[in-house]
């Protein structure tokens, strides 16, 4: 599945469950300078910048282990990490906030998502704290962020 597939599929579960008024077929993937996807809402463009909470440690890791694999047919064992939730999901928001996109002055959203492939998040009150700090922080540059565990198939917010 390419990327641009694999967030559209994110992007649709995410609206679904958080009720957004998408006008339909309006789900598009976009290339940069523009954001992962744009849609209409009331007949409003949006967009949605998404990124995946992960740990890069174990996402290097894991990566380097698949194209082993590929390449030789034999599998192997990545070192063990620890993680922290709060770092993580910090580093996914700061990580998108450098990204410059053009969106011609429409609303843009960031949507972070935990799927378990990397990790699962613990608990939404351990970063409860920090991600409304990041709200804060962010609150112009974002129209709003998001957090979206598929795993457990909830808006966290």
């Amino acid at each position: 599945m390419s990327k641009a597939d694999h967030e559209r599929n994110v992007f649709q579960e995410f609206v679904e469950l958080a009720r957004l008024p998408i006008d339909a077929g309006s789900i598009r993937s976009e290339e940069p300078p523009l954001p992962d996807i744009s849609c209409s809402i009331a007949g409003q463009r949006r967009f949605f910048e998404l990124t995946r909470a992960v740990d890069q440690g174990i996402a290097n890791d894991m990566g380097c282990l698949f194209v082993n694999a590929h390449k030789t047919g034999v599998g192997g064992i990545v070192p063990a990490h620890s993680y922290d939730d709060c770092a993580i999901l910090g580093e996914a928001v700061e990580r998108k906030a450098d990204v410059a996109h053009k969106t011609d002055g429409n609303p843009l959203d960031l949507l972070v998502y935990y799927d378990g492939v990397f990790h699962t998040l613990t608990s939404f009150d351990l970063i409860e704290p920090l991600f409304r700090a990041l709200q804060a922080k962010y609150r112009t540059r974002w129209r709003a962020i998001w957090l979206y565990d598929r795993n457990r198939k909830t808006v966290l917010s």
